[in-house]
């Protein structure tokens, strides 16, 4: 017991004496204030607040303000930027108590600031991740996300800030007799800060200063065995190693690579691949980049190096630019899988960047693309699916660059329908299966897709926005055939799982599916007896509408929305232009409701003076419904008021355009109704959004991603027949007859 004792009162003139002179520096030179690196601190805390007080009355607001807070470790930067800010002005709460505090610094305090700072700067890797998403963020945000790169600089800043705070620790004695916890954690800190630094003396001694206070500190040993190692003093990592037997599987694995790195610089040239690979897989990045040069790793050659340093480049501070540079002249032969993953990532980033840039000359590079569909034709050795999942992406890039969407389908067409039998129980496949049916005459059976994937993930849970998918494809059919028997299958199959999942958006398309079911029925009776059903289902659907809560507004919007058509179609006119009055005040951004309710009022006789205006206002928001059976309907009623009006121009422009909509889907195989056929009222739309992200583990260090969604309301039909539109559908196309 008593050299323990006796240890214990040596070990602060360890800590403090010989750590001392290695933190000179930073002691002079630091000023703890983290309120100057980190200006987003202002932003959103009163800074006058942080700083007025001294000592334990700022110590006792920091704890006040930490306690409303979730725990620093593990933080997420992707998802938890407000809370890591948050500990962050806790920090500099802290920092000031510290320095203004008369007297000795209370021992709780400095251990705080040593955790404060050591989790800050362990978290480095994490930021670093959260730089990448930024990056990617801002290809396709421009400017918006410029906040977003802010933030991200600024947690870059706080972990080197951290590590001159640690050392400004270090080398000031805050406590006249520092605990053991004090003791422990700044000497944890400073073996971690070490290695991050490269300084494989200063963590020699940390780690043997914690093994002379516990001998059984496997993480010390381990630490000490990558000094050595890294010292080039082999016997005694290896001796250190063998100690450090039970430490954890990343402490052990960072030391072995320590020790493979000492035979791999024995080999010069020959083991420059594999150093760069360690370094890699040490998360050293910016030791790589800057132990070999751009000229001097292309000047080698190395497949393995090729890919490391593309690694490094991507990983740290995703240089996109930098990596396609480089990779683009890389001579390593055969390139790597990995290699060629994260060139493709590169040139898929600026390939995102000239899509979305603010430019007038922005285009896309057709070298550019064709090296990258060479690249993914190669990688499909490695993974085929994702390959031939980033060969469709690329066709929809040119959709999204201004190529004709039809045309692109069309040359999409068999090359989805290819994957879609490769990967039945891909999501993807079927939404590029059901995007593109709705596109191309002869294009993909959605409902086909919807089928097959339900067999291939049988037993298994479905993918997120798989049934409002299925929903839309039996819809189509129904719109299609007149068939109501998918729409039964689809609507069983969303019941049943809205018995697990209370998603308002399922509660929404169950009742559009019990709509559909009702406008097939032939028999009008039967349709009476299930129209409350179906106005239930919407109402149900609405009354869970809260500000923020888990209905969304277009949820609620469309749902009003089709009751209001319902009532319309039933003869309570009023009812359903009161029920349109009453959300139209939340719903007045949603172009649906607004022209539902504009149609309503022109169905109700409300025009009067305000018709030329009602007319312009209809005439605009025609053009910008999702859905063409809600656009033609739309048009239809604008030719109808100018009909009224007697204004023979506006009515021949709004029937022609109704016409021309009727004839473009005809040509592509789908079915376009008018009054009184009471699927006229089914509006049904898709659309497609593309997306980035950052993925950690994708080979390409990126995710891009297609969304298609289907969406659907009930819109009021005009009163317009086949026979009445004939003479415009002649002129636009006198060959076809496409209504049935």
């Amino acid at each position: 017991m008593k050299p323990s004792k006796l240890l214990l009162v040596s070990l602060p003139i360890c800590i403090f004496g010989i750590f001392l002179a290695s933190s000179a520096h930073a002691a002079k030179a630091f000023k703890p204030d983290v309120t100057r690196i980190m200006p987003v601190i202002g932003q959103e805390y009163d800074l006058l607040l942080i700083r007025s007080g001294k000592g334990k009355a700022l110590w006792d607001r920091s704890r006040t303000l930490a306690e409303g807070l979730p725990a620093l470790d593990g933080l997420d930067p992707m998802q938890e930027q407000q809370a890591i800010v948050g500990w962050a002005a806790v920090l500099s709460m802290v920092e000031r108590a510290v320095v203004t505090n008369e007297g000795a610094v209370p021992e709780a305090w400095a251990q705080e600031l040593v955790r404060l700072y050591h989790t800050f700067i362990k978290a480095e890797q994490s930021f670093h991740l959260f730089e990448a998403l930024a990056r990617v963020f801002a290809l396709q945000a421009g400017d918006m996300a410029k906040p977003m790169i802010g933030l991200a600089d600024q947690f870059d800043a706080l972990t080197k800030y951290s590590r001159q705070g640690l050392r400004w620790v270090a080398g000031r004695r805050l406590s006249k007799k520092p605990g053991p916890k004090l003791r422990l954690a700044l000497l944890r800190g400073l073996v971690d800060l070490d290695r991050r630094e490269s300084d494989w003396q200063g963590m020699r001694r940390s780690a043997r200063t914690l093994l002379d206070g516990d001998a059984k500190d496997k993480a010390a040993a381990a630490a000490l065995a990558e000094a050595n190692y890294e010292l080039g003093k082999v016997k005694e990592g290896d001796k250190a190693l063998a100690s450090a037997a039970g430490a954890t599987d990343a402490e052990l694995d960072r030391a072995r690579f320590r020790k493979e790195l000492v035979s791999a610089r024995a080999k010069g040239a020959a083991g420059r691949g594999q150093v760069a690979t360690l370094m890699v897989n040490l998360g050293e990045y910016e030791r790589l980049l800057s132990t070999f040069s751009k000229k001097a790793a292309l000047k080698t050659a190395n497949p393995a190096l090729d890919q490391a340093y593309m690694e490094a480049l991507m990983s740290s501070g995703y240089d996109y630019k930098a990596a396609w540079a480089y990779a683009t002249r890389a001579k390593g032969k055969p390139p790597t899988a990995g290699f060629l993953g994260r060139r493709i990532g590169a040139g898929l980033s600026l390939v995102l960047e000239g899509l979305f840039s603010k430019s007038a000359k922005a285009r896309i590079d057709e070298k550019l693309m064709v090296r990258l569909q060479d690249d993914l034709n190669a990688f499909r050795k490695t993974d085929a699916q994702l390959a031939d999942l980033s060969l469709l992406y690329l066709e929809f890039i040119r959709a999204i660059a201004g190529e004709n969407i039809y045309k692109v389908a069309e040359r999409l067409s068999p090359k989805a329908k290819a994957f879609g039998a490769r990967y039945p129980g891909d999501i993807r496949s079927v939404r590029f299966l059901y995007l593109i049916g709705q596109l191309v005459p002869d294009g993909p059976d959605a409902w086909g897709a919807v089928s097959l994937y339900r067999q291939a993930r049988r037993g298994k849970s479905v993918d997120k926005g798989f049934y409002p998918l299925m929903a839309g494809a039996a819809v189509r059919k129904a719109i299609d055939t007149g068939r109501a028997h998918e729409v039964a299958i689809a609507r069983t199959a969303l019941e049943e799982a809205s018995k697990k999942n209370a998603d308002p958006e399922l509660k929404l398309w169950i009742a559009h599916l019990l709509a559909t079911e009702v406008m097939l029925q032939k028999d009008q009776a039967q349709v009476a007896t299930r129209l409350q059903a179906v106005v239930d289902a919407y109402a149900a659907v609405i009354s869970t509408y809260q500000p923020g809560g888990a209905t969304s507004l277009q949820v609620m919007c469309d749902a009003a929305s089709s009751v209001a058509t319902l009532m319309f179609q039933a003869g309570a006119l009023d009812d359903a232009r009161g029920l349109m009055q009453q959300v139209i005040p939340v719903c007045g951004a949603d172009v649906n409701a607004v022209t539902v309710a504009l149609v309503l009022d022109l169905a109700a006789g409300q025009a009067g003076k305000s018709g030329n205006e009602m007319a312009e206002n209809l005439e605009q928001m025609a053009a910008h419904l999702a859905s063409r059976q809600a656009q033609m309907q739309a048009w239809l009623w604008l030719g109808s008021l100018a009909e009224a009006n007697k204004d023979k121009s506006l009515k021949d422009k709004s029937f022609s355009k109704a016409a021309e909509l009727v004839m473009d889907e005809s040509s592509r195989g789908k079915t376009m109704l008018l009054a009184p056929d009471r699927r006229s009222v089914l509006a049904l739309a898709g659309q497609f959004n593309m997306g980035a992200g950052h993925m950690v583990g994708s080979p390409f260090g990126l995710s891009v991603e297609v969304d298609v969604s289907a969406r659907m309301l009930l819109f009021p039909p005009a009163a317009v027949d086949k026979a009445k539109l004939s003479p415009y559908l002649k002129k636009a196309d006198k060959k076809k007859e496409p209504l049935k």
